[in-house]
């Protein structure tokens, strides 16, 4: 045979087997219909092409990846969705939780706002009894603010470091009256116990009651001349004559002793008071330049020409 015959046999069998192949398809997928024996008659092609049903499903498996993957893509919206309204609603929770915080920091306002009406009512009212006039800017004269002011001679009976807090005294002075008095003061880091305990000083009694902590209150205020020494600073008590007793009144030299007790002064009262209080040249204590005493004899302090409070 020569090759010309031989590639034409080969050619013309592969065209056969091909139709063969294309008509099985056609019969798979419906669109010829071939007896049995014209399948047979194929010659096995049939074993040897895949079933259409499989070539359908290959077919299907890109549409269904597809599915897969928008599923998955919904799914992942949803989680999104889901999380963004978590946050919208944490979100509502905490504006909440400011405006209960705004409310509560509104009430505290008000009610600090009242106090200082009311503290400024009570100013307005002594001002009124002191003789001075609603809206008069007039500060009142320092005899005047001295008058408001309660000093007494006290007696220290314990002198003991306020539980809690390391540079405070708690001292318990009695002022000739029923009660002893308690009074806390920050001295323990500039003047020794024995200084203080069984010694007679001068109370400024009439002050605003103040907390230490929860458990302690001061009931009074006892009065120091101070001095500078560059960074540290020199306290000394102010003390009475001698023979001075625990409850006598301290007065300006030159008037007459009103020994009734004053109500409680106010702060800015209070204030304007020390300004004027100090020692001289020779350590008496002076108040805007006039001595102060007792009924037996003056006030001294062991500091010259330095501040009291």
């Amino acid at each position: 045979m020569s090759s010309k015959n031989s590639v034409e046999g080969i050619f013309k069998e592969s065209i056969d087997k091909l139709n063969s192949i294309l008509m099985y398809l056609d019969h798979q997928l419906g669109t010829v219909s071939l007896t049995k024996e014209e399948i047979e008659s194929l010659g096995g092609v049939k074993n040897e092409v895949e079933p259409a049903h499989k070539i359908l499903e290959v077919s299907d498996k890109k549409p269904q990846k597809k599915e897969k993957k928008k599923e998955e893509k919904k799914k992942e919206e949803k989680k999104e969705e889901k999380k963004k309204e978590e946050k919208k609603e944490e979100k509502k929770e905490e504006k909440k939780e400011e405006k209960k915080e705004e409310k509560k920091e509104g009430k505290k306002k008000g009610k600090d706002k009242k106090k200082e009406e009311k503290t400024e009512g009570e100013e307005g009212k002594e001002e009124k009894k002191e003789g001075g006039k609603k809206g008069n800017k007039k500060a009142m004269e320092p005899k005047e603010v001295f008058k408001l002011c309660d000093l007494r001679v006290g007696y220290v009976e314990e002198c003991t470091v306020l539980e809690g807090f390391n540079d405070i005294y708690h001292l318990v002075i009695d002022l000739g009256e029923e009660n002893k008095r308690i009074i806390c003061t920050g001295l323990r880091n500039h003047v020794p116990i024995e200084k203080i305990k069984n010694t007679k000083l001068v109370v400024f009694s009439n002050l605003k009651p103040k907390k230490f902590g929860k458990d302690h209150e001061s009931n009074g205020m006892i009065l120091t001349a101070s001095e500078k020494n560059g960074d540290n600073k020199t306290y000394e008590l102010i003390r009475p004559d001698e023979n001075a007793k625990p409850g006598d009144k301290v007065y300006l030299d030159g008037t007459e002793l009103d020994p009734k007790k004053e109500a409680q002064i106010t702060p800015k009262r209070f204030s304007q008071a020390l300004e004027h209080l100090k020692t001289d040249g020779e350590c008496f204590c002076i108040y805007d330049g006039v001595k102060l005493r007792t009924e037996t004899g003056f006030v001294k302090s062991a500091l010259k020409n330095a501040p009291i409070s």
